[in-house]
């Protein structure tokens, strides 16, 4: 005969020692032999199927596919994780998941790792700059910025430039560029927008003196203008006299001024 006395603990590690007996017909006892049995777990479980690797574009979120576990002993060994995080200011750069296990007899797995990786390729937009515009000397170009987008940078700075090109007069044109890189390096696509300046405006001659009539043998004495321009802070004032006297000195003499601002136009007065 036997009996069995089993020692187990929660994950069936222990001994179960066997022991027999026997007595014969005249009830003669055999000395009692034992045979024990120890039962361990030295194999640790087996972590498998986490998620490959990945490269994710800000500002997705990083999304893990863990791993499932098997033990030759444990239905029940739970997982964990943690995570090393390492993201520079724009958030770029990578989330390492490890995952660990350890069965109820203490058997560490080998921990597994996904590492996402988090880059920023997308460059910010600007959009909403003022349209081309034409304006009349001597009004000062006024520029509409644009606005600007980003999936990942909050604080993208816009800054800009401007080319000149204006002659003499003030004419010509202002080409505004705006330009934005966000954190990540990312260049936006410039965007501009040109104020046309001309001067269509001629000047103006006043305070030309009066016609008048005067006595033989008296000289013509003419009042010159003067002249007003809108750009032109220089304008020269020319004149010219169209004479029509008689033998005797009697007749008229018109005197025409004329002004030619820096962008050719040309006022006139007369007397």
């Amino acid at each position: 005969n036997f009996s069995d006395v089993t020692s187990l603990d929660a994950c069936g590690e222990g001994t179960i020692v066997r022991t027999w007996t026997a007595i014969d017909c005249a009830g003669n006892a055999a000395v009692p032999v034992s045979q024990t049995i120890t039962i361990e777990d030295t194999t640790p479980p087996v972590l498998s199927g986490q998620g490959a690797d990945a490269t994710i574009e800000c500002p997705a979120t990083a999304v893990f596919t863990a791993p499932t576990v098997a033990d030759n002993c444990d239905p029940a060994v739970v997982i964990n994780f943690s995570d090393v995080t390492s993201l520079d200011a724009c958030g770029e750069g990578t989330i390492v998941r490890t995952w660990t296990a350890i069965d109820c007899a203490g058997n560490a797995a080998v921990p597994v790792s996904q590492t996402i990786t988090i880059e920023d390729t997308t460059p910010p937009v600007l959009s909403g700059q003022g349209a081309d515009a034409t304006i009349e000397c001597p009004a000062t170009a006024v520029f509409t910025a644009p606005t600007v987008a980003d999936n990942c940078d909050p604080a993208v700075v816009i800054n800009f430039s401007d080319v000149t090109s204006l002659d003499a007069c003030g004419e010509g044109t202002i080409v505004r560029t705006w330009t934005a890189i966000d954190c990540a390096g990312n260049a936006a696509v410039p965007v501009s927008q040109t104020i046309t300046i001309e001067d269509t405006t001629p000047p103006v001659l006043t305070g030309e003196g009066a016609d008048a009539t005067i006595e033989c043998p008296a000289t013509a004495v003419f009042t010159t203008p003067t002249v007003a321009d809108n750009c032109d802070p220089a304008v020269v004032i020319n004149f010219s006299d169209v004479t029509s006297l008689d033998l005797c000195g009697v007749g008229t003499i018109t005197r025409t001024w004329t002004a030619i601002d820096c962008a050719g136009k040309t006022g006139r007065a007369h007397v």
